[in-house]
């Protein structure tokens, strides 16, 4: 007999992530702010060895996407991109997974309240249209159309040189479109309060106040770190003291995974020209 998968699936979990190769201290702070919150997380991993905080749960990447070299074959602007294969691992989850997909560099602000509601999905901001989609917080019923499309997409990108996004949130902004989920998207202040080009401002001790004004609401605060690396900050130096990822890692008992702490002045030449402190 021949078994649809989609009717043979792992245990259902709340919330599930993946990460590949070992965790840097920031990463490790935002899996910690999970169990903190008493929100329960499944980390998919092809590393069993892989140290992570208590209360997350470990399993097989096997069990979704059986051939670990993928991992290699999700390529942008020439570089292997974990963050892409993630997208294509993510789409394959949900349509095995009863559970809401999040980012690994998602800080978990308070318990989340919505593990009744079937579609999950958030806006960010956008600059060149009305609205966009972000996949960082991603729940679907399995078998909605959108999740065999979402990994059809996503399968025809292998082994082609891609810029960041094409498979993630351009591709879901358009398929949302196409099914009609905008109505259902939650506004960017739940997720994505922090707009991705002022990253930053989580980091820097001058705008801890701000910080605690625009999550105020919020159920995660999006990270990008995707802009960490293109930035040339180091994950395993801690963020500036005073400031707002800071005092998380603080509350989360994750500062002694940190090497040390930024000075205010050296993070400030690290980020350049990322810090933009023109109002927005």
């Amino acid at each position: 007999m021949i078994v649809d998968p989609l009717d043979s699936a792992p245990a259902p979990v709340e919330f599930s992530t993946f990460w590949h190769g070992p965790l840097d201290p920031v990463t490790y702070t935002c899996l910690a702010s999970f169990p903190f919150q008493r929100a329960e997380l499944r980390l998919y991993t092809y590393d069993a060895g892989v140290e992570v905080p208590a209360g997350i749960t470990i399993a097989d990447a096997r069990q979704i996407v059986a051939d670990e070299t993928l991992t290699s074959r999700f390529i942008v602007d020439g570089r292997t991109s974990y963050s892409k294969f993630s997208n294509y691992f993510r789409y394959s989850l949900l349509r095995q997974v009863d559970t809401c997909w999040v980012d690994a560099d998602l800080l978990c602000l308070r318990k989340p309240a919505f593990a009744d509601d079937p579609i999950v999905i958030g806006r960010q901001f956008n600059a060149d249209g009305p609205w966009a989609l972000n996949g960082a917080v991603l729940k679907l019923p399995r078998k909605h159309p959108i999740l065999a499309e979402l990994c059809e997409r996503a399968t025809l990108a292998l082994d082609h040189d891609t810029k960041w996004g094409v498979i993630g949130p351009l591709l879901i902004t358009d398929m949302a479109k196409k099914y009609r989920l905008g109505d259902q998207s939650r506004p960017p202040t739940d997720f994505y309060p922090l707009q991705f080009d002022r990253f930053w401002k989580a980091l820097l001790p001058g705008y801890h106040r701000h910080m605690v004004k625009i999550t105020e609401t919020s159920v995660f605060l999006h990270l990008w770190h995707e802009h960490y690396g293109r930035s040339g900050y180091d994950k395993d130096i801690a963020p500036v003291s005073g400031s707002f990822l800071h005092g998380w890692c603080e509350r989360l008992g994750t500062l002694d995974r940190f090497k040390r702490a930024y000075e205010r002045l050296e993070l400030r030449r690290v980020l350049g020209d990322f810090v933009d402190e023109r109002p927005g």
